[in-house]
């Protein structure tokens, strides 16, 4: 996948060198997520793909099913949970059901 391809999956990050202010700081997490799904994809991707699978955050794919790729999921996941307790139920449920509906877009941001 190109540099090009994975920008356009993107809500937040479109390539800049800084945060946009505009996008406010609830946007901040998500635009990191991305950003690094954009810059290091190839790098970690594999293992961060062998992640989710491994703590069952794939259970629910159908939450971002024909919205967003496995990876691009997996980088947003790995940045917005960074605990050791990622595969805890609440923390995936936590995700699931609050990180992706803002991300998405199903509440404003």
């Amino acid at each position: 996948m190109t540099k090009e391809e994975r920008l356009k999956q993107c809500r937040y990050y479109k390539g800049e060198e800084e945060f946009p202010d505009e996008l406010g700081c609830e946007a901040f997490g998500f635009w990191i997520g991305e950003k690094d799904f954009v810059e290091n994809y190839g790098q970690d991707t594999e293992e961060l793909l062998r992640l989710i699978e491994n703590v069952g955050l794939t259970n629910f794919k159908s939450a971002w099913e024909n919205k967003a790729s496995d990876e691009l999921i997996a980088h947003l996941f790995c940045y917005l949970t960074k605990s050791r307790d990622c595969g805890d139920e609440y923390v995936i449920k936590g995700f699931v059901k609050r990180s992706l509906p803002l991300y998405f877009g199903s509440t404003s941001i």
